[in-house]
């Protein structure tokens, strides 16, 4: 299960309260052209990832975030998008870009 958002907006300006009041520090500025080294992601490492279940466990955490605010969830969930981010600008894949955008 995916979970996607037509408008993530709503959601993110419901979210970064709840995070700062958590004492969470938010950033929200885009980092224009960021590359990520081709070094840093290898072949190999790409082919072990499971990215359908990276994308059922951002799913899971989307939703538990939003009936448990927890700073656990929060990383989990941020860690996902990452490990997502990564997998799709491997294969240049322009959905990296929708979780970028989920990231912040």
């Amino acid at each position: 299960m995916t979970l996607l958002f037509e408008n993530e907006q709503p959601f993110f300006a419901a979210l970064i309260p709840q995070l700062q009041a958590l004492g969470v520090g938010v950033d929200r500025s885009i980092k224009k052209n960021y590359q990520i080294q081709e070094s840093d992601v290898t072949n190999a490492k790409i082919q072990k990832m499971n990215i359908l279940e990276i994308q059922d466990m951002i799913a899971i955490y989307e939703n538990a975030i939003s009936e448990d605010l927890t700073l656990v969830n929060i990383q989990t969930l941020l860690s996902l998008y990452s490990q997502a981010i990564e997998y799709y600008s491997a294969i240049d894949d322009p959905r990296h870009e929708q979780f970028l955008h989920r990231q912040m």
